[in-house]
């Protein structure tokens, strides 16, 4: 392999982008040169991974990155978007100029006037042809796959980016995940679902049957709204998009293959999920481009097994880390190994273990009362056992699943000491500088396995037993990553579960090189680093 002879400029990146960090233009020429058709790169926080693979674009041909949240796509579209990207997504996120109240997705089940012709009036539609026309282009999963299942998709690439790649296994489920609510099968069809109990067979015969009158009612509800002359009523129009997204339902459950799971939701109605991402990862995802590259900072070999890549078709290539270790350690405290026994109760009294792990919590608190911090809970039990019994219960901020980012803006406001209790923000969240100067993890992040999807995925016999290890991989590296995000920050993560140490014997080929280096035991209470001295966001 030669030096990359190119720079930023050269590929006609933005001005801000004027060398290569260290290991970009490395990462770049290895993906232009490999002759697979996947190329998996491992690359840390801080590696520049957006110029990376934007800058392969401008050699490889028209591109479409694909991220995994629409705050990451508003982030590359606001970088990239002075060299002709163009951002899409779904039409739910435009208003209709049709009706106040109504956004394009609404329009789009009535004939809008304004979608049609050479030069549309629709933002959707509009936005969609600057799309069409474009030869970078970024969106989420979310739309990449709705956009070629169920519409005429997005054109011809010469290379797919799959930004955050860790996650395409969960997106691709999601994409495929079907929710019947009880209200609207009864309501709109008069129908019943199959016994608890039932195989995958027999919902999909139940989808069978039911489709068709699904797709009649559909019909004689739009012929009606035609007829209305445009004087259809509002609750007209989404009882019609509500029976479409019916139909489809349907259709996705009587047409699909391979292992499935159907479980009760706790809402009512019914979730059915596909237990594996790789019977659909071709058709929604990679659609016979020619060239794909996956990045992450966590994506490993068995990311892409889970996508069903074999490994004759892939090249992974694995970057060390960019920040100095010393300035984003991994340090295990041995304190007590966590699991449902240390929360037990003996003789009707509170385990002494759990007095210890609490006791570990306020002494590192304690050391750090200058800055602010993450503790990870992972469960909403364990965060308020937290809560209730911390000595700094008042400098804490918690929040439930319905006010998670109100409490999150409240945390960033807010000025030292202060410390963040959640057992959710290992992803989509960033915590830069002195947002946060430490993290707590409580214990070894183990995914819920109680669910049937989670139980066929993770059975011995008949699922992968290497699954659970994987997710609980990815979460410890994804949670490690919140605190650190530039050179010159610095964040310590701390983790109290004496179960680390089985875990990384037992499992270490599922955790990235570049996080093994950062881990150290230290058998008394670390000291905190310096606190930083600036905030930046």
């Amino acid at each position: 392999m030669s030096a990359f002879p190119f720079t930023p400029a050269d590929l006609g990146l933005p001005s801000k982008f004027r060398t290569w960090r260290k290991h970009q233009d490395t990462a770049i020429s290895r993906a232009l040169d490999s002759g697979k058709k996947f190329v998996a790169q491992n690359e840390p926080t801080g590696s520049g991974k957006s110029a990376g693979y934007v800058a392969l674009s401008q050699l490889l041909g028209r591109t479409c990155v694909v991220t995994a949240t629409k705050g990451l796509q508003d982030q590359v579209s606001g970088e990239f978007g002075s060299m002709g990207m163009v951002d899409i997504r779904g039409r739910n996120n435009y208003p209709c100029r049709l009706s106040p109240g109504l956004t394009c997705e609404d329009g789009m089940h009535v004939r809008c006037q304004y979608q049609g012709g050479e030069n549309p009036s629709c933002p959707s539609r509009r936005q969609y042809k600057k799309a069409l026309d474009s030869q970078l282009v970024v969106t989420n999963y979310s739309y990449w796959t709705a956009i070629h299942r169920f519409s005429e998709g997005l054109g011809k690439f010469d290379l797919l980016v799959c930004d955050e790649a860790h996650a395409c296994p969960d997106e691709i489920c999601d994409a495929m995940s079907t929710y019947f609510t009880t209200e609207e099968v009864y309501r709109h069809l008069n129908a019943q679902f199959p016994a608890d109990d039932a195989s995958i067979e027999v919902w999909r015969r139940w989808a069978r049957e039911l489709l068709p009158k699904a797709e009649s009612k559909v019909e004689e509800l739009a012929d009606y709204i035609k007829d209305s002359g445009g004087m259809a009523a509002t609750r007209d129009i989404k009882r019609l998009v509500a029976l479409k997204a019916l139909a489809s339902k349907l259709e996705t459950i009587a047409t699909s293959t391979g292992q499935w799971v159907a479980e009760a939701s706790v809402k009512g109605g019914y979730t059915l999920d596909p237990v594996w991402p790789a019977d659909y990862a071709e058709k929604l995802l990679f659609l016979g481009i020619p060239k794909v590259l996956l990045v992450s900072a966590t994506v490993i070999p068995k990311t892409l097994q889970l996508l069903g890549i074999d490994e004759s078709e892939y090249e992974f290539q694995e970057y060390p880390a960019v920040f100095p270790a010393s300035r984003n350690p991994f340090i295990y405290v041995p304190t007590v190994a966590v699991d449902h026994r240390t929360f037990a109760q003996v003789d009707g009294k509170r385990n002494a273990w759990i007095d210890l792990w609490l006791m570990r919590i306020d002494q590192l608190i304690a050391d750090r009362l200058d800055r602010k911090g993450i503790v990870h809970t992972v469960s909403y039990n364990r965060k308020n056992l937290i809560l209730e019994n911390s000595e700094y219960a008042e400098y804490m901020v918690s929040h439930s699943p319905l006010d998670t980012g109100d409490q999150i803006r409240r945390f960033r406001a807010q000025s030292p000491p202060a410390v963040l209790l959640s057992p959710s923000v290992d992803t989509g969240w960033d915590f830069p500088f002195t947002d946060c100067e430490y993290q707590i993890i409580c214990k070894v992040p183990y995914p819920d396995t109680r669910s049937r999807v989670m139980t066929a995925r993770c059975n011995s016999k008949t699922g992968d037993p290497l699954y659970g290890p994987y997710i609980t991989a990815q979460k410890l590296v994804q949670s490690c990553g919140r605190d650190m995000r530039a050179p010159d920050d610095r964040g310590e993560n701390i983790i109290i579960d004496d179960k680390i140490k089985g875990f990384l014997a037992a499992y270490h080929d599922l955790l990235p090189k570049w996080f093994l280096a950062l881990y150290r035991r230290s058998d008394g209470l670390p000291m905190p680093p310096p606190k930083l001295e600036r905030r930046e966001r």
